[in-house]
């Protein structure tokens, strides 16, 4: 299979596809004013990761659009993007597993899931070859600081961010 082949479906309709299946798995598992407090906090952290890279990569000048990523013009290594590599389908995984928390339904965490290995599979495989190829050894070495998804070392950055400041 061609890597063209692979990211024909735009990460965003995948995303609205699981949500979709999340809604028909989960109809009669309505939000509670709890559940819904309870994934607020997921659904700002998916609105930060997706908003702050979309706008760290159109400042760049670069592109957004997932079905051709040998067209990058810039390697965006800011904001959300010291998070994940992959902070705009972080996001959109955020906001699903937000959802799927608000809806109070376990069955409904099996569509994030699908997403999350639809797109490392497809997407992202596509998408790490392209920037590989074209930034070379800057790229190996955001590779090997920055998680795919999350991890620890997320959670470093993410720490040091918001590590109070000392007033003196």
């Amino acid at each position: 299979m061609s890597r063209r082949a692979a990211t024909a479906v735009p990460p965003v309709a995948v995303a609205a596809a699981a949500g979709a299946i999340q809604l028909a798995i989960s109809r009669r598992a309505r939000p509670t004013p709890g559940s819904l407090a309870a994934a607020t906090p997921l659904a700002a952290t998916a609105a930060w990761l997706l908003g702050d890279a979309l706008v760290r990569f159109r400042r760049a000048r670069t592109t957004v659009d997932p079905l051709d990523p040998a067209e990058a013009s810039t390697l965006v290594i800011l904001g959300a993007n010291r998070v994940s590599r992959n902070p705009m389908y972080l996001g959109m995984a955020a906001a699903l597993l937000g959802h799927a928390l608000a809806r109070r339904s376990p069955v409904a965490l099996a569509p994030v899931a699908g997403f999350v290995a639809v797109l490392t599979a497809g997407q992202i495989a596509a998408e790490e070859e392209a920037l590989g190829a074209r930034f070379g050894e800057s790229y190996a070495r955001y590779r090997a600081q920055v998680p795919r998804w999350v991890d620890v070392r997320s959670l470093r950055v993410v720490a040091a961010a918001v590590r109070p400041v000392k007033i003196r």
